[in-house]
């Protein structure tokens, strides 16, 4: 069995949010909303999806979730769901969290290119779901797709985005 779950993923979560620097900015309240549901494998592809509670800060004039938040959600967990990337688990021993920590976070580099396609209103009150392909890793670049959906599959946005790798300083502390 593998141990690539959404328990030992969001323990992996749970270690960054304990470890994130004080702050208020909206892209920390994503985070710490962030939360793994499922994970698999489809024919070599991982398939991570992570979910958020659409929260009234969320919302603009029309009381929907702003298509920027929709945008930066988009960037946040596509990023967040590389933590489940096989590679990262595989010297992975008995609750060290850590080294996958470490080793994730040495690759979340800069976005290059985000794209957000915006095909329904997204309503505050609900749980968002993004499932999220990791279509690549490369000793240089990442790609991802993803959707945005809620429970009963409807599809809200789509998107992709694609970064290039750079260590953080600020997270390789960890």
């Amino acid at each position: 069995m593998s141990v690539i779950t959404p328990e030992n993923c969001n323990k992996v979560l749970q270690l960054v949010k304990d470890n994130f620097p004080e702050g208020e900015g909206f892209g920390i309240q994503i985070v710490k909303l962030m939360k793994f549901t499922h994970v698999r494998n489809d024919n070599g592809t991982q398939v991570v999806t992570l979910s958020v509670p659409t929260q009234p800060w969320m919302q603009n004039n029309y009381g929907i979730v702003h298509g920027g938040c929709t945008a930066t959600l988009l960037d946040y967990i596509t990023t967040y769901a590389f933590i489940a990337h096989e590679k990262y688990w595989k010297d992975f021993e008995e609750d060290d969290y850590a080294l996958v920590v470490g080793q994730a976070i040495q690759e979340f580099g800069l976005s290059r290119h985000i794209s957000t396609q915006y095909l329904s209103a997204i309503p505050i009150g609900i749980e968002l779901f993004c499932e999220v392909r990791l279509e690549s890793s490369t000793s240089r670049f990442t790609h991802t797709s993803c959707r945005f959906h809620d429970a009963s599959g409807k599809i809200y946005a789509t998107g992709t985005h694609d970064k290039v790798k750079q260590v953080s300083k600020r997270l390789s502390k960890l």
